[in-house]
């Protein structure tokens, strides 16, 4: 079975693009937490889902389709895999947590950033419905994320690997020392 590094952070921090140029010079697979959601919620449904019911609807719920789907993933994959996720999600009303127990990673990363930053990405990125937030609301919300992140990595015994949105060669290091590369 193929390595993952799981890559946490708030939606907005930059994990995509950290990842995009990781993965641009190195064999990985990347697997987006809500791409591979929606696709095993299509399979189920044979109906449309939008990433805003993957984030307001049944998020719980939705865990048992997604540890289904990514294991099937994992079972065939030849090389190791960035999984691309969030511990916490932000409904609008309420933030949920996500255990992340069944999914077997290898290690973990959280991307923090300025919560300036994430608000002016979120407001500037038309392609994605999220909640409106300050930016101490963003704060708070991502020294939770942080806290539960360094919860999981100590109830899993793995390492985690703490990464500034931004910074490609610590981001590269830590994905490699999880990989093992």
């Amino acid at each position: 079975m193929v390595d993952v590094a799981a890559v946490f952070g708030l939606s907005g921090v930059g994990k995509g693009w950290l990842i995009s140029r990781y993965v641009s010079s190195h064999a990985v697979l990347h697997i987006q937490a809500s791409q591979l959601l929606r696709e095993a919620k299509v399979a189920i449904s044979g109906g449309v889902v939008t990433p805003e019911e993957l984030r307001t609807g049944a998020v719980l719920d939705n865990q048992g389709a997604l540890i289904v789907a990514f294991a099937t993933t994992r079972a065939s994959a030849v090389i190791p895999i960035i999984f691309d996720g969030h511990c916490l999600v932000d409904s609008g009303s309420q933030l949920i947590e996500i255990p992340p127990e069944a999914l077997s990673f290898s290690g973990l990363v959280f991307v923090r950033g300025d919560p300036q930053e994430i608000v002016a990405r979120r407001r500037s990125d038309i392609t994605r419905t999220r909640p409106l937030r300050s930016a101490e609301e963003i704060s708070l919300h991502q020294l939770r994320a942080g806290s539960l992140c360094e919860e999981y990595a100590k109830r899993l015994k793995l390492d985690l690997h703490t990464v500034d949105a931004g910074d490609e060669g610590c981001f590269a290091g830590a994905i490699a020392s999880i990989l093992q590369r």
